[in-house]
């Protein structure tokens, strides 16, 4: 996301130093820090007094969209570990798997490896696995979504979609498919290089320009709002 403090719009006057924190990479990020930096100027203000929900940002994990989404994260992890006769991954690894970098996820959920190397080869091999996965799956929106979407776009909340373990052509493709792809403001994707669900929905906040404390998360694990 980009951080100015000159022109007429929010932070007009602050100094490159000012917007620093908004600079940092995801895993230095701190709620804290945006909590303060993006809080509304004297214009947004005005503008909320009058439509109060567009203080607010919606923040979706893009799993809670989509219909059999477990099957489109198992498939392309079994076909990994087929190929090198390793354990295959169980509902429940593949779900704390999500939104997880690949090579965090074979080290430390899976166990299939220490070494760094067949690790990132393994999460090379996942990628195209996913890819192909992707490219023959049939995208549908769990029911309500559009219409909810809708609703809010509406209502002008800004509405971010957060996908950071497919990329950003992915992301598209399955918003596309549900129809659902014209009612976000933003995406948070994998060359947003966030490597927990916690990071994206920071780099989120900083995409919808709204506080952390003011964004509404829709989201499926507890681990990911905690």
């Amino acid at each position: 996301a980009e951080a100015s403090g000159g022109g007429d719009g929010p932070g007009a006057g602050r100094t490159e130093g000012y917007w620093a924190p908004l600079l940092q990479t995801p895993d230095r990020l701190r709620a804290s820090d945006l909590n303060e930096l993006l809080l509304p100027d004297h214009l947004e203000r005005l503008k909320f007094r009058n439509s109060p929900l567009m203080a607010y940002g919606a923040l979706f994990k893009w799993e809670v969209l989509v219909q059999n989404v477990l099957q489109l994260y198992s498939k392309p992890w079994a076909m990994v570990a087929a190929s090198h006769d390793l354990p295959v991954p169980d509902d429940d690894e593949i779900t704390r798997a999500v939104g997880v970098r690949s090579e965090r996820a074979i080290q430390q959920i899976f166990r299939w490896t220490d070494d760094w190397g067949f690790s990132r080869q393994l999460a090379y091999e996942h990628y195209e696995a996913q890819a192909a996965v992707f490219a023959s799956f049939e995208f549908n929106p769990v029911d309500g979504a559009v219409e909810w979407l809708g609703l809010l776009n509406s209502y002008e909340v800004p509405c971010c979609l957060c996908s950071s373990q497919i990329d950003a052509d992915k992301a598209r493709l399955a918003m596309s498919q549900c129809g659902l792809d014209d009612l976000f403001d933003a995406f948070v994707t994998a060359e947003d290089g966030c490597e927990t669900p916690q990071q994206s929905y920071l780099v989120s906040a900083i995409k919808v320009r709204r506080p952390p404390a003011r964004c509404i998360v829709f989201e499926d694990d507890p681990l990911g709002v905690v």
